[in-house]
Order: C-alpha cells, then sequence, then structure tokens
C-alpha cells in the first residue's frame, strides 16, 4: 500500500538487500502500517521501543504506565513493545496484556501512542533499532531511543544482544 510506496520513494528506514532489490522487513512494514493507523499527529514522532518477553519481571505494564504518566514524553514520542505471541497469548502473557490494557484505559488517549508488535525474529529488531534512531519513511521520525523496563537483566545480555553496532548502518 501507500506506505511501502513511502518508504520506497524516500529510500529511508530498515531494509533488507535480496537480490539487488531493496525490501523492506515484516516487522517495519507492520510497524510502519501501524502508526499509520494512530492519530495523524503521532506520525512523524521516534519512537520508544522495547523488546521482551511479556510478563511481569520484563515490565512491559510498568514501561506503558511510565509512558502513560510522562505527558512531555507521550507528546514527543510513541511507544512501541515488541514480544509475545498477541493472537494465542501464554497465560502469564495474557495477564501483561491485562495489565497493560488496565494501564492504557486509566489514561485517556494512551492507546493512541502505544503499539504493540508482538515477537520478531532477531534480524527484524535490528531494524526496528535501525528505525529507531534513523527513522523511516516519514512516519518514524529519527533519534528515538531504546527502554528497558526489566526488574532485572542477567549479566547485562539483553542490552548487548539487541546488537547496537547494527544501529550504525
Amino acid at each position: 500500500g501507500h506506505i511501502r510506496r513511502a518508504v520506497a520513494a524516500r529510500g529511508r528506514g530498515g531494509r533488507e538487500r535480496e537480490q539487488g532489490k531493496t525490501r523492506m522487513s515484516e516487522a517495519l512494514s507492520d510497524l510502519l502500517s501501524r502508526i499509520a493507523e494512530l492519530p495523524l499527529a503521532r506520525h512523524g514522532l521516534p519512537i520508544v521501543l522495547s523488546v521482551g518477553r511479556l510478563n511481569e519481571l520484563k515490565g512491559m505494564a510498568r514501561l506503558v504506565e511510565a509512558f502513560g504518566l510522562d505527558g512531555a514524553l507521550r507528546d514527543r514520542a510513541n511507544l512501541v513493545i515488541v514480544g509475545g505471541d498477541l493472537e494465542n497469548p501464554t497465560p502469564e502473557e495474557h495477564a501483561e496484556l491485562a495489565r497493560i490494557a488496565r494501564v492504557t484505559a486509566a489514561h485517556p488517549g494512551l492507546d493512541e501512542t502505544v503499539v504493540l508488535l508482538g515477537h520478531r525474529p532477531n534480524g527484524e529488531v535490528a531494524d526496528l533499532l535501525g528505525a529507531a534512531r534513523h527513522g523511516a519513511a516519514g512516519f518514524i521520525g529519527r533519534g528515538g531511543a531504546y527502554a528497558c523496563a526489566s526488574r532485572k537483566e542477567e549479566f547485562g545480555l539483553a542490552i548487548r544482544w539487541k546488537n547496537p553496532a547494527r544501529l550504525a548502518r
């Protein structure tokens, strides 16, 4: 649709090379489609990206709540959460999704600033990180951030796993 054409025309965002052609990853395509569904004022804002399992320890509902409580941040960015099975959630994922739903219901308009993408392969997550840093197709502004809301991370591996070196491409 119009998003794929916009990305091709602007030549920005996460891309994959495939036999001499530029192809957008499915995760980035899905994210751009989801942002296109948000109110027009949300288009072009940077994203705050968080990646992890949907469970209480990883803190996605806490992150959504913090985002909801900070009006200045909410005005300047969209929150994107990557992780979990959104179509067939486990009981643990269902509980975290219910917490997220309660938080968004408690903050009017917050649901228009948060995008849940579900689990994505590592390579596609790298494309999302690149879009957070560099922007994409006019729907994602440059200068986004990565947020880690976990209560704990073993040896800091989650941050290293996100492979910041790929952001420089």
